[in-house]
């Protein structure tokens, strides 16, 4: 069984309570992001150590996901207009993401909207502190019942059975 050590990093995030490690692509790719083209050059150096500390602490796997995550909270900060000295905890709420996704959704495609509204999400949670779980997540701690417990009849075996009973105690109609 492999386990993995969680260290937190030092942070120049104020109020930060330490980032965790990540691997060395995903932490290369959070430190070269570029000043985005949705806000300012002043809004960005403003944000930038906090944007990249809360995506930090959404523990993105990849360069990828990280660069999306970077960009999908700098597009609502862009709406949003945060400030420079305003927690990010304060803007990412339900009601201003909901009035976010939105305005976008003349704009992106169903699917774009989705992937954005996940990653405004789990920015939201992990800005709150609260534990986020994605529904079609592959995190051991998140599957089912049915999925841990190996004993358990298949649902195809279990709806089989159902449906024999069922017919049996109802003559089928021709």
């Amino acid at each position: 069984m492999k386990t993995t050590t969680r260290t937190l990093n030092p942070c120049p995030a104020p109020g930060c309570p330490g980032c965790p490690t990540l691997p060395g692509a995903v932490q290369a790719r959070l430190l070269a992001y570029a000043a985005p083209t949705t806000l300012s050059a002043e809004a960005w150096a403003g944000l930038r150590d906090r944007v990249v500390c809360l995506v930090r602490r959404t523990r993105p796997g990849s360069p990828h996901t990280a660069r999306s995550r970077l960009s999908a909270l700098c597009a609502f900060l862009a709406a949003a207009d945060p400030g420079p000295e305003r927690p990010l905890a304060s803007v990412l709420t339900l009601p201003r993401i909901s009035a976010f996704l939105a305005s976008r959704r003349g704009e992106v495609s169903a699917r774009q909207l989705a992937n954005l509204a996940a990653m405004l999400e789990r920015a939201r949670c992990t800005a709150h502190g609260i534990p986020y779980r994605a529904a079609n997540t592959a995190d051991p701690g998140a599957r089912s019942a049915r999925q841990r417990n190996k004993h358990r009849p298949e649902p195809t075996e279990a709806n089989a059975a159902l449906i024999a009973s069922v017919c049996a105690a109802r003559p089928v109609l021709a």
